[in-house]
């Protein structure tokens, strides 16, 4: 083949990698707070509320998502949980709690960055850590997060092995509390207020847990899911459409547990094993909620919210069609973080760097909004649809090159002539 002949190829290759290069959000019946890192996510009191990098925000009854005023201001709300007659929130310095979704006030462990929180019955318990990586500690509260157990702050004392505990899980059914540390496995406890001991063969960076019985539990982590037959005190790796794959979310019941990806996908299990792919192409999942009618699932993302299997009005005050990505529900802030590249997922072969090392957080999120380098779009994408930035780099050099190729071919034609 000729170069000038070569030149329209590359051409078409350059078009064919446009167009495949992502695939659309499958399913997703509405996208929402578009630009915004949806960490966490909690249904109370007939509303739907979603955490963010940048404050808290509530739908009623499909209507629009509106920011929740008050102490939460514009603070990055980490996880959400719900004890009878009360909300709680998870933010950088502590947790904040409300009755009636609008007056918030603190509800303990100032001056904590709170990482994850959890619930079952009328407990709380809460997970935390800092950049240092030596203060990792689980607490306990009975009481709507108004006093916390351990009074001591010191990892020793806790016997916990000191990194951020970015996962917990409540006792449940006469069960024990699980913790997930970033790094040193999972941690179990009879209470959750103490006495922490390290389980046999866990997933080492923890993610998330989910309850599927009285002593069967679920884990998710960078590498894959895991499960517990004994209450969290040994793990075996589980059955999972994808291998090695980084969960980064956990939800559901004992009937339809959920789990979302660094990958953007979100699958439904069926409780004994087996998974369903509900959606991909989505920007990295960090939370899930089953959606309070109609079986559908929401999935909170590293830009915005989408509602999977939906009828509309489920969220947002914008419906869009099957496959639709419009947003719903709020302008948006431009595009959130970016996720960090696959390569620097903890354990990953050829690793360049720690994970999320530019800033504080759950793994999900690095660096902050506003740091040094940070893209402009939630999955490592310019602001080009979604699609990432080599991508654009390698369309781009293939089509210079075609450009070069063809205008060669030119000046050689004119001089045969």
């Amino acid at each position: 083949m000729t170069r000038s002949a070569l030149a329209p190829t590359l051409g078409l290759t350059c078009a064919a990698l446009f167009a495949t290069a992502v695939p659309s959000p499958a399913d997703a019946a509405a996208s929402a707070l578009s630009g915004y890192a949806v960490l966490a996510l909690a249904q109370y009191a007939g509303g739907i509320y979603a955490g963010t990098d940048a404050g808290l925000f509530v739908s009623r009854a499909g209507g629009a998502w509106t920011s929740v005023p008050g102490v939460m201001g514009t603070a990055r709300v980490n996880a959400l949980a719900t004890v009878p007659g009360v909300l709680v929130a998870a933010t950088e310095s502590g947790v904040q709690s409300t009755h009636d979704g609008a007056t918030w006030s603190i509800a303990g462990l100032a001056g904590n960055r709170v990482d994850a929180l959890t619930a079952a019955g009328t407990s709380l318990i809460a997970g935390t850590g800092t950049t240092s990586g030596t203060d990792g500690l689980a607490f306990r509260s009975d009481d709507g997060g108004r006093t916390w157990a351990p009074a001591a702050t010191v990892p020793a004392i806790e016997g916990l092995p000191g990194p951020a505990v970015q996962a917990v899980l409540a006792p449940s059914g006469g069960g024990v509390a699980l913790a997930g540390t970033a790094g040193r496995g999972v941690y179990r406890s009879a209470s959750g207020a103490g006495g922490w001991s390290p389980t046999g063969a866990s997933p080492t960076w923890v993610t998330g847990f989910v309850h599927l019985g009285d002593t069967s539990v679920l884990a998710s982590s960078d590498d894959g899911l895991y499960r517990s037959a004994d209450g969290g005190a040994n793990w075996s790796v589980a059955a999972f459409p994808q291998q090695d794959a980084w969960i980064q979310a956990l939800g559901g019941d004992v009937s339809a547990p959920l789990a979302g990806t660094y990958d953007g996908v979100v699958f439904r299990g069926n409780g004994s094993g087996g998974w369903t792919q509900l959606a991909s192409g989505l920007p990295s999942v960090l939370a899930l909620l089953p959606a309070p009618r109609g079986g559908g699932v929401i999935a909170g993302t590293f830009d915005g919210l989408y509602c999977l299997g939906c009828p509309p009005g489920t969220v947002g005050s914008t419906v869009a069609g099957a496959g639709g990505a419009s947003p719903a529900g709020g302008a948006g802030r431009g595009a959130p973080a970016t996720a960090p590249p696959a390569n620097q997922r903890p354990g990953a072969p050829g690793a360049t760097a720690p994970p999320f090392a530019n800033g504080p957080g759950p793994a999900a999120i690095r660096p902050l909004p506003g740091a040094v380098g940070a893209a402009h779009a939630a999955n490592g994408s310019t602001n080009g649809g979604g699609r990432p930035a080599f991508v654009w780099a390698l369309a781009g050099g293939l089509l210079a090159v075609s450009i070069a190729l063809f205008g060669l071919g030119r000046r050689r034609s004119r001089r045969r002539a």
